[in-house]
């Protein structure tokens, strides 16, 4: 069993956290690991616990595309909205950095593209701003189904797993075509580190 999954429960039970306020999911999120995501959440853990940023385990499990990660916190009731000490979302956070198949993922589990961060910005502003045109034309049509009422999320599992093992997103827009994401294997790492994250 991997370390975080033998820290889990205690940390789980006594809500220690690391130098920036994250928690042992949180930890978990952020590395892919999966086994040790779905031990802690059986021993209980908070998923909508937030470090020192506001982040929560699903925004750090979106921002490094882990996305089977995210479906299991979202299984487990994450908000799916929460918004940083920033005012921002997990949304906006992809639309920032351009996360494509985290945006796709997240408008598919019912992700308001409406929500205002502290600036007053939306994800469609916060893409606008970047210059990130396919990421503006995915939320503009996202936006657009929601206004003409023919967007519905999807509750349920928008991760599909086809027998290559290949992970896949049923987005709920447009074509229904499955697009191939980057979803790291249970207990994967990074060369045992995650990418750095940006205040935002």
């Amino acid at each position: 069993m991997e370390r975080d999954s033998l820290d889990s429960a205690a940390d789980a039970a006594v809500g220690t956290s690391g130098r920036n306020g994250d928690t042992a999911l949180m930890r978990a999120a952020m590395y892919g690991r999966i086994n040790g995501v779905q031990h802690l959440l059986a021993a209980g853990a908070a998923v909508g616990a937030r470090n020192k940023d506001g982040k929560t385990p699903l925004m750090l499990a979106t921002f490094h595309d882990h996305l089977l990660i995210a479906q299991r916190l979202l299984n487990a009731g994450a908000a799916v909205d929460a918004q940083d000490h920033n005012g921002n979302t997990a949304l906006m956070q992809a639309a920032i950095y351009g996360h494509d198949a985290a945006i796709e993922f997240l408008l598919a589990a019912g992700a308001a593209v409406d929500i205002t961060n502290k600036r007053g910005q939306t994800a469609l502003n916060l893409a606008e701003s970047r210059g990130l045109t396919e990421i503006v034309a995915l939320l503009l049509k996202a936006s657009a189904e929601k206004a003409n009422g023919t967007h519905t999320p999807l509750a349920g599992a928008p991760i599909i797993t086809g027998s290559s093992g290949t992970s896949y997103l049923a987005t709920g827009f447009g074509s229904q075509k499955k697009k191939p994401v980057q979803v790291g294997e249970e207990n994967n790492t990074t060369q045992g580190k995650a990418p750095k994250m940006r205040r935002i």
